[in-house]
């Protein structure tokens, strides 16, 4: 089985909560509709989003409250973020424990609330039950509904949050999170837990980390991912978040822009991608 793992900015943090929410929905969608069925999606916020409120899926799809304080920065974003991820993993514990062989682990694939995944990835992955862990070499960057193209970037897994997939075992998830909530922005926190807990280390090192020590990831290499650019939400493109953004990924999201000036790495938005990847306009 593979987890999804979707952690949710609050209501206070989104320009517009109503395209905020279309967007995870959109999200949502694009994993739901796996054409292999053997996931759980878990979502974690501080507000619920109203369409999780009606009967548009099973019990594969869950909602974990988490009230934050809102980040003042944009270090506390990101904490903000991994600290829901950490309390998802609670959840996958509990998933854990429950299944027959929970000494084996299970595969947790952290999602951003915008980006979509094709609707082959989970068949790709039960296909190799002992790996451990999976990235996301190859994928497209979409720079907005309303342009007719994608552009094709390699190496995506270095720019967009959404393309590793781990196996976590019970020793990786805490039975309870560690400190009070009280204390998710702390710096000093934040330091411990990042050296706890794997579902915290940044995406762009994840794979090269998990490789250093012995335990390397399988590469994905057909494009699997869509990263959604230019929403006005995006936490990378903030600038002005309590100050001067500290984000060493600027050069990167730069080498994206160059690679948008190349007409060969253009793929037109046509119906096969928008089915594949549930890629519809939000509104």
């Amino acid at each position: 089985m593979v987890i999804f793992a979707i952690p949710l900015r609050a209501k206070c943090m989104a320009k517009n909560w109503n395209n905020c929410c279309m967007r995870t929905r959109r999200t949502v969608d694009s994993i739901y509709q796996n054409n292999n069925k053997n996931f759980k999606i878990i979502l974690c916020g501080d507000d619920r989003p109203e369409f999780l409120n009606k009967n548009y899926y099973d019990d594969r799809v869950e909602f974990i409250e988490c009230k934050l304080e809102k980040p003042k920065t944009w270090l506390e974003i990101a904490r903000n973020k991994y600290w829901k991820l950490l309390r998802i993993c609670v959840r996958v514990r509990e998933y854990l424990l429950e299944s027959q062989n929970p000494e084996t682990g299970i595969y947790v694939m952290p999602v951003d609330d915008d980006d979509l995944i094709h609707r082959d990835l989970v068949g790709f992955i039960e296909q190799y039950p002992n790996e451990n862990g999976f990235y996301i070499k190859n994928g497209f960057v979409n720079y907005g509904d309303e342009k007719k193209c994608l552009v094709r970037y390699n190496d995506i897994y270095k720019f967009c949050g959404s393309c590793n997939c781990l196996r976590l075992f019970l020793d990786d998830c805490p039975e309870t999170m560690p400190f009070d909530s009280s204390l998710a922005m702390s710096k000093d926190v934040a330091s411990i837990l990042n050296k706890r807990y794997p579902i915290r280390w940044d995406h762009h090192v994840l794979a090269d980390k998990y490789k250093q020590i012995g335990r390397p990831f399988k590469e994905i290499k057909w494009r699997a991912v869509i990263y959604n650019r230019n929403t006005g939400e995006n936490a990378s493109q903030v600038s002005n978040w309590g100050g001067r953004k500290v984000n060493n990924n600027d050069r990167l999201h730069f080498g994206i822009f160059i690679k948008s000036l190349n007409l060969l790495q253009y793929k037109y938005k046509g119906k096969k991608i928008k089915d594949d990847f549930n890629l519809y306009p939000i509104i």
